[in-house]
């Protein structure tokens, strides 16, 4: 145990009482500085984007924007995040500008060579001397320059004629009183009845003027060498000479903002009391202001001559960093003790503050110089651990010390107790030499005399401290052997029962009870996730983890875990600090700030509040495990930019309804440039190819630039859509829209979920010339015109066609009919031939009755062919006649002995009603009698069909001769058959199709099939 006993460097026998009281009211005096108005200076210079340090005027238009006058670095637009810069380059007069206006949509910008009009995009320059007011008078537009008066009217700039020496002089502020014109000169002030060629002018003072500020029933003008003048009906009523050096005047919530040349920003009532003095003393880096501005955020804009913008914020947070007293600005860890904060400062010890203020603990005599200290606690002995990361424990311990010795040897008849300190410290320090298992120490928790401690990879120890000089001793070591399971701690609680809890890196949750007995719940997320923090409240378990936000378990049964969710999310899934304020609120430390976090009965989130450094967090990053709250509800949260501390008292930031602007809107991606696009209101007429839009809209939170988020909806005709997810996105293209009504409209929302009202824009889209009534009538007329005289042409040719045709099917026809007469005639004196010679041979031999008989059949046959040789068509009845007197006629003369078969099946028509082209049959027949039966042994068969199928005849031959294959090898070595061939081609060309069939089964059979034909 290695003991280190230091008195305080204030209380020293050889110490003079006077430098005590010297020290004493130093302390009093920086505490009054560092509990002074919770108001935050925030400063933008060029390394932030900022072109030039010097600004000159400061104006927010309709939108939110701010816009910085600059000299040198031109004009400069901020939206809270970034800078815009216009300059020369992009087309401004000139890179020096002096004064800017807002005017309706546009900006007026007075440079050092003339006047910029910034108009949706585009600068519009005109020529005049150096710009150093831009004044609006009711409707007009007036230029306070070098050189007199100039009036910006119909698109051009006209000098004023009042007073020569106006004229001739460096103007630098008009306002109207009255009937009156008040001019402002550096030589002066002047009252004119009317600002061009006034009948009355006069000069009413000879001081250095630099603006006027209008008050209800007054006039307020700022001089640099004679103070602030009153004026009241063109008389100077009263003067303030005790503000000097003054730029410029301005009326900010009840009370006058003075812009000083050389004492920074003079703040007074309305009687001229000072209330605030803003300078170099206090945060801003130059004296020289030459702009103020207060935007709808309730934000202080500050235009600095050389030390760039600063932001004036008023909230609920005071910060301490280098600045304010402390030696560095990371703060590891936060212990409130009492009425004292104790904080680690970096790497160079520890820091309590209290009633008295800020001051570092100087006894431990340079044990934790370059030294982290990551954890600090206090027992009930007033004595305070400081866990270190290598160096084991530090205990401080108090020694106290009588102060009525002290009033003996001090120089002063009285010393108030109140402004000296009770005590001294001594300090004791524990390492592994006196027991711990590692130097590096995660946690240290203490409950009634046990001490218990985290280490960073060597589990956790149980302590006793001593009484009465007994010193602290080891009593246990939890690790592996004992149940835990994970080593590596991060955080260490005791709930209300005396539990003992701790969170590990791989995402382990466990407990000691008081018998000493561990219970760990492996990966209580089911998942290989570090928890970073624990918290208590009633029977919950707030666990906090890096990368998964918060989960909640039962502190009775762990294993009933949850993850926190609601209406909103956190700013970030890293959670560092988790803490409850006496509101029961819920506040969340991350690395991007804190969150305020609103709980309903569920434990879910019924709203969230973000702050960081735009709302006077300025630490931003916050330490792990760095949190407390102090006896009066104040919350200190250590970061690593400095120690933030909350003040629930103070009044709260507004928080403003966010206001959504359309920035541009481009058809055909031409920007409409014709329309102020925020005020019409009408619907904008596209023709039918302007169907390509885009829409670019904007809503301005100076606090929180990137929590601003956008949804929107296009409704077509009667339908109407529905809103988009909520997006950073601020601007969407619409291509190849359809004809009809449309209306695009789009809102905004901030961090806090505020939401703005809904914009519209309204729009149709003429139809296609090809879509419209008139121009589809005049087409189908068109077309249906065209299709008539086509059709009229397509039927006039077809029927020529037809009719041409039809004549040389009629020829062809009368030209097969001719042939097949023609071979009727070859082969009637054939047949009539081998008749009379067989009628010869029944003469010669006595048959005289079967004569007479061949003799009647033959006359028959003749006849019937002569008389169908004269026809197109006969019955079928004549037809089959004909065949059977052909057939039988056959019988007689043949050699070879054959018989036949006439069948017919003609659903009910009558065969002689059937109409058939003459001797279309009897080839075949004559086929199977010359050819199929020759050679063969058996007696021939020739069976006739003609059968009516639907609208159809169908024929067919069929024999038992010797068939079709063996007859053609025959018939090579005779002539071919005319007859066949005329035939084929006839049936052909009158059933318009190939329907000839010849095929041999035992025999030959031949069938086709023609159109029925009848004579009814």
């Amino acid at each position: 145990m290695n003991i280190i006993t230091t008195l305080s460097s204030i209380k020293s026998k050889k110490e003079d009482t006077f430098q005590i009281l010297l020290f004493c009211l130093c302390c009093l005096f920086f505490t009054s500085l560092s509990y002074s108005q919770n108001s935050q200076l925030q400063n933008f210079n060029t390394k932030e984007g900022l072109p030039q340090s010097q600004v000159y005027d400061i104006v927010q238009d309709s939108i939110g924007y701010l816009w910085l006058a600059t000299q040198g670095g031109g004009l400069a637009r901020f939206d809270g995040d970034e800078f815009t810069v216009f300059n020369e380059k992009k087309g401004l007069k000139s890179n020096f500008v002096n004064s800017l206006l807002v005017r309706n949509d546009s900006l007026f910008i007075g440079t050092y060579s003339g006047l910029s009009i910034y108009t949706k995009g585009r600068f519009k320059n005109y020529e005049s001397p150096k710009i150093n007011k831009v004044v609006a008078i009711n409707q007009s537009i007036y230029l306070a320059t070098d050189k007199g008066i100039y009036s910006y009217k119909n698109d051009s700039l006209q000098p004023i004629s009042s007073v020569t020496k106006v004229d001739l002089n460096t103007v630098t502020d008009i306002i109207k009183e009255g009937p009156n014109y008040l001019i402002a000169t550096k030589k002066g002030l002047w009252v004119l009845d009317q600002i061009n060629n006034p009948k009355k002018a006069v000069k009413i003072d000879a001081s250095d003027y630099t603006s006027f500020l209008k008050l209800e029933n007054r006039i307020l003008a700022s001089t640099f060498d004679a103070g602030i003048k009153i004026i009241d009906s063109g008389k100077i009523v009263g003067v303030q000479k005790d503000i000097q050096r003054s730029n410029k005047i301005y009326l900010i919530d009840n009370q006058y903002w003075i812009a000083s040349d050389t004492d920074g920003i003079i703040v007074t009532d309305n009687r001229f009391r000072t209330k605030q003095v803003i300078n170099q003393n206090n945060g801003l880096a130059i004296n020289q202001i030459r702009s103020i501005i207060k935007d709808n955020q309730e934000n202080i804009w500050i235009g600095t001559s050389g030390g760039g913008l600063y932001k004036l914020t008023q909230n609920n947070f005071q910060h301490f960093d280098r600045n304010s007293g402390l030696k560095g600005n990371r703060i590891y860890a936060v212990h409130k003790k009492d009425h004292e904060i104790w904080i680690s400062n970096s790497e160079k010890g520890v820091i309590k503050i209290d009633s008295l203020g800020i001051y570092p603990i100087l006894e431990d005599n340079g044990y934790l110089n370059n030294v982290k200290v990551k954890t600090i606690a206090s027992d009930g002995s007033d004595n305070v651990w400081v866990g270190t990361d290598g160096k084991g424990i530090l205990i401080f311990k108090k020694k106290y010390i009588e102060l009525d010795s002290l009033q003996k040897e001090s120089k002063f008849d009285v010393l108030d107790k109140k402004l000296f300190p009770e005590y001294t410290l001594e300090t004791d320090t524990l390492t592994i030499e006196d027991g711990l298992t590692s130097n590096w120490i995660k946690k240290i928790k203490i409950r009634n005399d046990i001490i218990w401690i985290a280490t960073y990879s060597s589990g956790i120890i149980q302590m006793r401290y001593g009484k009465m000089g007994i010193s602290p001793s080891v009593s246990n070591y939890y690790g592996t052997k004992k149940g835990i399971k994970d080593l590596f701690i991060n955080d260490l609680k005791i709930d209300n029962k005396g539990r003992v809890w701790y969170a590990t890196r791989e995402g382990n949750l466990g407990y000691i009870n008081q018998k000493g007995q561990v219970r760990d719940f492996y990966r209580i997320l089911n998942k290989e996730i570090s928890i970073s923090t624990i918290l208590f409240k009633d029977q919950n378990i707030y666990l906090g983890t890096l990368g998964d936000g918060i989960w909640i378990a039962n502190a009775a049964n762990p294993r009933e875990v949850k993850q926190l969710s609601g209406v909103k999310n956190l700013n970030s899934n890293n959670i560092y600090q988790l803490i409850f304020d006496n509101e029961n609120n819920l506040w969340v430390g991350t690395e991007k700030g804190v969150n305020k976090v609103v709980l309903d009965a569920n434990n879910s989130i019924s709203d969230v509040f973000y702050f960081d450094r735009s709302d006077g967090f300025l630490g931003i990053e916050t330490c792990q495990n760095s949190v407390d709250i102090d006896f009066k509800g104040n919350i200190w949260f250590g970061t690593m930019n400095g120690l933030t501390k909350y003040i629930p008292t103070n009044n709260q930031l507004k928080k403003a309804k966010p206001t959504i602007y359309f920035e541009n809107i481009e058809v055909a991606y031409q920007p409409v440039d014709s329309l102020n696009i925020n005020a019409f209101s009408e619907i904008l007429q596209l023709k039918t190819d302007e169907n390509h839009l885009s829409f670019q809209f904007k809503s301005i939170d100076i606090n929180h630039p990137k929590g601003i988020e956008y949804r929107w909806k296009l409704n077509h005709g009667e339908l109407e859509g529905d809103y988009g997810p909520w997006s950073s996105k601020d601007f969407i293209d619409f291509a190849n829209l359809k004809d009809g009504n449309y209306e695009f409209s789009v809102q905004a929302r901030n961090i806090d979920w505020i939401q703005s009202d809904v914009i519209n824009f309204q729009f149709f889209i003429d139809k296609p010339l090809y879509q419209k009534s008139w121009f589809l009538w005049v087409i189908y007329s068109s077309l249906g015109l065209i299709a008539l005289i086509i059709i009229l042409v397509t039927v006039k040719r077809i029927k020529r066609k037809n009719k041409q045709k039809l004549e040389q099917l009629t020829v062809e026809n009368h030209l097969l009919s001719l042939e097949q007469k023609a071979l009727q005639l070859q082969m009637n004196p054939h047949f009539i031939f081998n008749v009379l010679n067989g009628i010869k041979a029944m003469g010669s031999v006595g048959e005289t009755e079967q004569m007479n008989s061949t003799i009647n059949t033959f006359a028959t046959l003749l006849r019937s062919i002569l008389n169908s040789s004269r026809q197109e068509e006969v019955s079928l009845q004549e037809e089959i006649k004909t065949l059977e007197n052909y057939l039988t006629l056959e019988q007689q003369m043949s050699v070879k002995k054959f018989e036949y078969q006439v069948h017919t099946a003609t659903n009910g028509i009558n065969i002689e009603e059937i109409l058939i082209p003459p001797m279309l049959i009897q080839p075949f027949v004559e086929n199977s009698v010359k050819h199929g039966f020759q050679q063969i042994e058996r007696n021939g068969k020739i069976d006739i069909k003609f059968v009516v199928n639907g609208e159809f005849l169908e024929c067919e031959v069929r024999d038992n001769g010797i068939g079709i294959e063996q007859s053609k090898q025959q018939k090579k070595s005779h002539h071919p058959s005319t007859a066949l061939k005329v035939t084929k081609e006839r049936i052909q060309s009158l059933s318009k199709e190939h329907s000839l069939i010849i095929k041999e089964e035992n025999g030959t059979i031949v069938s086709f099939r023609l159109p029925l034909k009848t004579d009814f």
